[in-house]
């Protein structure tokens, strides 16, 4: 009984997907570590890992009800426009933080699709994600660091 447990559990467990959010946080974590202000960097990095993880775990946090509300006028809309706007030309100036970003993105909304799938609960996927990721981080910043 116990052996068949444990393989449904290596079954449906998501090892493909964290392993590939441990690696896009590890490459973070490289990424960071070649900065000077170290300290401010890892806290908005951990503080930019819990607010990741908290919207792609929680149902709460729906972007749909945050954007119709930006679109009630014509004003609020103008402004957000104006704003995805300069926010894009940020990012093509920055393609290379960008796109570390959207790898950490795709990574997050994968595992979490998997643990969802897997029938995970809300709160041990949470935690899930926050562990892989924060350990993603430590490991790439002291594998830069030695080397």
């Amino acid at each position: 009984m116990l052996l068949s447990s444990s393989r449904s559990l290596t079954k449906t467990f998501p090892w493909a997907a964290l392993i590939l959010l441990f690696s896009a946080y590890s490459t973070v974590g490289m990424f960071l570590a070649e900065f000077p202000f170290i300290w401010v960097n890892w806290t908005l990095a951990i503080a930019g890992v819990f607010l990741v993880t908290m919207v792609f775990t929680f149902p709460q946090f729906q972007s749909k009800q945050w954007f119709s509300h930006w679109l009630r006028s014509d004003t609020s809309a103008f402004i957000l426009l104006v704003v995805a706007a300069a926010l894009l030309s940020v990012m093509l100036l920055w393609i290379h933080i960008f796109l570390k970003l959207v790898t950490i993105l795709a990574a997050e909304t994968l595992t979490r699709l998997e643990l969802s799938s897997s029938g995970f609960s809300v709160v041990k996927s949470f935690w899930l994600l926050m562990i892989t990721a924060l350990l993603g981080l430590t490991l790439g910043w002291s594998v830069s660091s030695i080397i």
